[in-house]
């Protein structure tokens, strides 16, 4: 080449060097300024800013908890923009209040918070349920506030609370006593343990991936290329502009949600009625509401007692408990006349069945319960849709409002 090609070049390249270092420079301070900047430029994997620190840490008492470092957490580590010296509504829960999917004033907890204009603080994390609220109901009390909403969401509620008692041995005192059901228990787990059959329905049939360096593609060259592939998608804006570019320039969600439906056939199922639309995974729902299994049966149990436990202490301290029912994004979808397989009539069974006997249990013992079914079931019929086309089972930010609007109605009423 040229002495002169060779400069041309070299000027071409370090104008497209200054180029893409000002946009960056441009993003990341936009970044730095919103959030939702930042949200919108972040990796996909976590719903907020693009962070090196991890959104757990583990715990000696509750298996795992919320880091405090993790961007949109507070110093306690919940998702709140500060701890407020006193909160008139504490919740708790699981993702489904916690927010998964929706920016942090999205969920429900925030959205009542602004329609009440009332301290409202979030202690809702994935994976927790109802025996997780129940330890850490002291450390809400200690905002002193006039009511306590406790979460319970058939999706998995069940399944995390023997997973939590049973498996990880936490809350020993919610562990029942009888040697008859503790060997059901074992006989049960013996054959396959139910963390392993919930995780295969949760990643649709999957197998395991390979360990590291096992398989062919684990190349030194793929490797490296994963790593610079990782290193830009954690820190660059301008990599998560072209991200987002990609995203929404790509086909149509739905026609990919179908897509990906199509090639899990087994555990999924399409729903398609004019424009009320999504992916149903009743499969995996029913493993962790089938009450043909004596763990889940167990979960159940669990559930009842720590909410009960939990509804002695907040009274105790002279405040309201409140007991939030979330249904799955089946059974809101159940209200649509559609074709269903056996596998989903089977969980929607196993669902209201479930519910009854809640319903039953919380009332023989004074606890106040609120159900966000019909509530769902409206913004439904409504619009916009309460969940997503995909295979997500979160709410939307409209389902998180229908949810908060009837919170808010529930806690305004007198005792």
């Amino acid at each position: 080449m040229a002495p002169a090609a060779r400069r041309k070049l070299a000027l071409y390249a370090l104008m497209t060097v200054l180029v893409v270092g000002s946009i960056e420079a441009a993003l990341q301070l936009a970044a730095a300024l919103s959030s939702r900047a930042a949200w919108l430029l972040g990796p996909p994997e976590v719903v907020g800013q693009s962070t090196d620190e991890p959104v757990s840490l583990t715990d000696p008492v509750l298996t795992w908890r919320p880091n405090p470092a993790f961007p949109e957490h507070d110093r306690n580590g919940f998702r709140n923009v500060r701890v407020p010296d006193r909160a008139r509504i504490v919740a708790l829960g699981d993702s489904q209040t916690y927010g998964t999917g929706v920016q942090p004033s999205e969920a429900w907890p925030k959205q009542l918070e602004a329609l009440l204009d009332e301290p409202v603080y979030s202690m809702a994390f994935g994976g927790w349920g109802p025996a997780h609220s129940w330890l850490l109901i002291d450390d809400a009390l200690q905002l002193r506030p006039d009511v306590v909403v406790v979460a319970v969401y058939s999706g998995n509620d069940l399944y995390d609370a023997f997973d939590l008692v049973y498996k990880r041995g936490q809350a020993p005192a919610l562990k029942n006593p009888s040697r008859g059901r503790s060997a059901d228990i074992q006989a049960r787990e013996s054959s396959e343990p139910l963390r392993v059959t919930v995780g295969r329905m949760f990643n649709l049939g999957a197998p395991a991936p390979p360990p590291s360096g096992d398989s062919l593609d684990s190349s030194s060259i793929s490797r490296s290329a994963r790593s610079v592939r990782l290193l830009l998608s954690h820190h660059s804006r301008t990599y998560g502009l072209l991200r987002r570019l990609r995203y929404e320039l790509r086909a149509d969600l739905w026609e990919r949600a179908k897509a990906f439906a199509a090639m899990h056939p087994r555990f999924t199922e399409v729903l398609e009625l004019s424009d009320r639309r999504t992916v149903l995974t009743p499969a995996y729902r029913l493993t962790a509401l089938d009450l043909d299994d004596v763990r889940i049966l167990e979960g159940r149990r669990i559930v009842v007692e720590a909410l009960d436990r939990a509804h002695a202490r907040v009274s105790a301290a002279g405040a309201r408990f409140v007991t939030l029912l979330i249904p799955t994004k089946e059974l809101v979808f159940a209200s649509q006349q559609h074709p269903a397989s056996a596998t989903y009539l089977s969980l929607l069974k196993n669902e209201r069945s479930f519910w009854h006997g809640l319903k039953k249990a919380l009332a023989d013992r004074g606890i106040e319960y609120v159900d966000a079914l019909p509530a769902l079931r409206t913004a439904l019929a409504r619009g916009p849709q309460p969940y997503q086309v995909t295979t997500d089972g979160h709410p939307t930010k409209h389902g998180h409002q229908a949810i908060a609007g009837l919170v808010g109605a529930f806690v305004g009423q007198a005792r």
